[in-house]
């Protein structure tokens, strides 16, 4: 089945590197963007050596590799255009490990619902097309008969997701909360051992947890996001960010810390869903 890998940071590369180690279905991945373009082989690329190259600090587009089976190597000008030449060489699947962008969606947003539209299976661990979209790319994948994965976008290795919609088929949510943030939780438990929020979050950047931009970490965002997905996906309500009453941790100062000590507490992000008696839902961190 050819693929096309949107997104090739952190995420992309580490799966790449599970695929090279025998962790892959029967898949060939024909294209790959990141930030700079796209790499395109209808054949198959070279994943071991793209992966060298990236890891080396380099971009797609800088790629000088040798062409995989006396192919021609194509390079685009970014996402979209790659995706539409994947799709003229019987593209299967397109995994988006793109960054988020709760704005616009960024450019995975037009190529999933493309994508959909065409019948094109789609695994996602990018969660902004679900928050901004969700319905409208779970309506189109099932009109189309294409697969829509999504269980990578909530608490990474952990099956939140196929639980909810798959092992629990039969069950009515009444309610779902969790604590859904890694970031968050290191750096209240460092401030905890009475760190600074900004120590602690170099310490979270420093061991790969947090990104160079951790906002939408302590926020809350990223919290409310996958309180969103879930929301949608398991309980079955549409929404949006809109309808969560967000609070983050960038307020919290080592006087909240100390206070919940004295109370044998502690103070962690945790996302909620309720239904209500009316059938609405009300949702906060």
């Amino acid at each position: 089945m050819k693929t096309c890998l949107l997104g090739f940071g952190n995420v992309g590369r580490r799966c790449i590197e599970l695929m090279l180690k025998g962790v892959r279905p029967n898949i060939t991945i024909i294209g790959i963007s990141d930030s700079s373009g796209g790499i395109f082989q209808p054949q198959g690329l070279d994943l071991a050596a793209l992966l060298e190259h990236k890891k080396s600090g380099s971009s797609i587009v800088h790629f000088k590799g040798n062409d995989n089976n006396n192919t021609t190597t194509t390079f685009t000008k970014n996402s979209q255009e790659l995706y539409e030449l994947c799709k003229q060489h019987d593209l299967s699947i397109v995994i988006d490990v793109s960054p988020v962008d709760l704005q616009t969606g960024g450019p995975a947003l037009p190529i999933l619902q493309d994508a959909l539209s065409e019948g094109i299976h789609c695994v996602l661990a990018n969660k902004a097309p679900l928050v901004l979209d969700f319905q409208n790319l779970y309506n189109l994948s099932q009109k189309n008969q294409a697969s829509l994965l999504f269980s990578a976008t909530v608490c990474g290795g952990l099956p939140v997701i196929n639980v909810g919609r798959r092992d629990l088929r039969g069950a009515t949510f009444q309610q779902i909360s969790g604590i859904f943030n890694s970031t968050s939780n290191y750096v209240l438990a460092e401030m905890e051992k009475g760190k600074s929020v900004a120590e602690a979050v170099k310490e979270a950047q420093d061991i790969g947890i947090a990104e160079a931009d951790p906002s939408l970490d302590l926020q809350g965002y990223d919290t409310a996001n996958k309180l969103v997905i879930v929301t949608n996906a398991v309980m079955g309500y549409s929404c949006t960010l809109d309808n969560v009453d967000l609070k983050g941790i960038q307020d919290i100062t080592k006087a909240d810390i100390d206070a919940a000590k004295l109370e044998n507490q502690t103070n962690r992000i945790v996302a909620v869903t309720k239904l209500k008696k009316d059938n609405t839902i009300s949702m906060s961190l």
